[in-house]
């Protein structure tokens, strides 16, 4: 058996990806009480799930937009460690707790450092292909909005 990976399809899934991880960072900033529901991550796209108890606000996308933007300016590193599960849970790691972990586990962290803004780390359990910087993302946009019953 031969594997082929389409390396430009893999590079866009791992912009996207990431994007993921600092969109996520910023909704629990916005929105403490949502929770993510789920994601598709597709060549330059994603979406992200979540349930909420109302729709994000026009002024609210737009702060988020602008926060991951800036994120994204500021070239932070993405660091992936595979540690323990103990000792991950240790980290404040975002996990799906209902999800089944193995011994050792991928944790992903992204700092977020700025003057004007939250500071902090998005830190979360993650198996999935990242970049190794945030500015390799490039521009971040939320376009859509919608409501699933």
């Amino acid at each position: 058996m031969k594997l082929i990976v389409n390396k430009p399809q893999r590079f866009a899934k791992q912009r996207a990806h990431t994007a993921t991880h600092m969109l996520h960072y910023f909704l629990d900033a916005v929105l403490w009480w949502t929770k993510q529901a789920g994601s598709l991550v597709d060549n330059d796209y994603l979406r992200f799930d979540f349930a909420a108890k109302e729709p994000l606000t026009f002024e609210q996308i737009q702060h988020i937009e602008t926060l991951v933007n800036e994120w994204i300016i500021n070239d932070q590193p993405v660091t992936i460690t595979e540690m323990s599960l103990e000792e991950a849970k240790k980290t404040w790691a975002k996990a799906f707790f209902e999800d089944k972990y193995w011994d050792v586990v991928r944790v992903v962290q992204i700092p977020h450092h700025s003057e004007t803004t939250y500071v902090g780390n998005s830190t979360e359990f993650c198996g999935w292909t990242h970049v190794s910087s945030t500015w390799i993302i490039g521009a971040f946009k939320i376009t859509n909005q919608e409501a699933v019953a």
